[in-house]
């Protein structure tokens, strides 16, 4: 029962770090979404600055609304060199992007490291449970063998105790066997009409 106990105790915690693991995966996939989709806005309106796309289309207007919201924390770093009329280079988007690439790269390492240790504990997990199919058929077995042993009045192992014998001393000898009968002889028939002699010759 110790044995079924620990492996339980086992099971439960390496369920409950496998899903800790699942959940913190889950939310470094969000992360590495979110990271993707900001890049590609800042590369986008980086190209639009770039080639001087008329700010009054939608598109070009909800594009650069995009960027604005993702160079928040960067605006104002470095100042943008105007290469024409309308065209732009903005070397704050290009921080921002090397910034945003570096944290990609970081939760991109965080994703590995959760999935590695997300096949562990699954390996872990299915040990556990294996041993405790184990420890429950071994359980089973003994539970069967012992009322076995209780029914037919063996020992647990299943082995009949020898029947009890009193000691003898190393010096007595076996006790002999009686001896047969043997034949029964009948008695003398009583004598009748016999004299006898008498020692002074009277009759």
């Amino acid at each position: 029962m110790g044995v079924m106990t620990d492996t339980t105790d086992g099971t439960g915690l390496a369920e409950a770090r496998l899903t800790l693991v699942k959940l913190g995966r889950a939310l470094s996939y969000l992360a590495w979404f979110w990271v993707l989709t900001t890049l590609v806005i800042l590369g986008l309106g980086f190209i639009l600055l770039l080639l001087g796309a008329n700010p009054t289309a939608g598109f070009v207007e909800w594009a650069y609304r995009a960027v604005d919201r993702s160079m928040t924390p960067f605006r104002g770093i470095f100042e943008p060199i105007t290469l024409g009329d309308q065209s732009v280079f903005d070397t704050s988007i290009l921080f921002a992007m090397v910034v945003y690439s570096i944290v990609g790269l970081g939760v991109r390492a965080l994703l590995d490291w959760l999935s590695l240790k997300m096949v562990r504990l699954d390996a872990e997990l299915r040990w556990h449970e294996d041993q405790r199919r184990i420890a429950a058929r071994q359980h089973e077995v003994e539970r069967r063998a012992n009322a076995a042993g209780t029914t037919t009045g063996a020992e647990p192992g299943g082995v009949t105790p020898p029947a009890w014998t009193p000691p003898r001393g190393p010096s007595s000898p076996p006790p002999a066997p009686p001896a047969p009968p043997g034949p029964r002889v009948p008695p003398p028939p009583p004598a009748t009409g016999t004299t006898w002699d008498r020692p002074d010759g009277l009759r």
